[in-house]
C-alpha cells in the first residue's frame, strides 16, 4: 500500500498534476529569464537602442499572433455577423 500525501503541499506530490505544474513552472521561469536577458544582451553586444527595441518586438510577435488566433478558434469562429 502506498502512502497518501497529506499536508499543504500534498497536491504538488500526487503524482501527474504536480509534475505537470512543476514542469510548467520551470519552463515559465525560463522563458521569462530569456525574454529579460536577450533584449539586454543584443544592446550590450551592439550598443545600439533601435536593436534593443527590434528585439523587444521581434520577441512579442509571437504573443500577439497566439493570442489573435486562440481568441477564435477557442470558440469555432461561430461569430455572428
Amino acid at each position: 500500500m502506498t502512502a497518501t500525501p497529506t499536508g499543504r503541499r500534498g497536491w504538488l506530490l500526487s503524482g501527474d498534476f504536480g509534475r505537470f505544474w512543476l514542469g510548467q513552472t520551470i519552463s515559465n521561469l525560463g522563458s521569462s529569464f530569456t525574454f529579460f536577458a536577450l533584449p539586454l544582451l543584443v544592446f550590450k553586444l551592439t550598443g545600439s537602442p533601435l536593436n534593443l527595441g527590434l528585439t523587444m518586438a521581434v520577441e512579442f510577435v509571437p504573443t500577439c499572433c497566439s493570442g489573435w488566433s486562440s481568441g477564435p478558434g477557442s470558440t469555432g469562429w461561430t461569430a455572428k455577423g
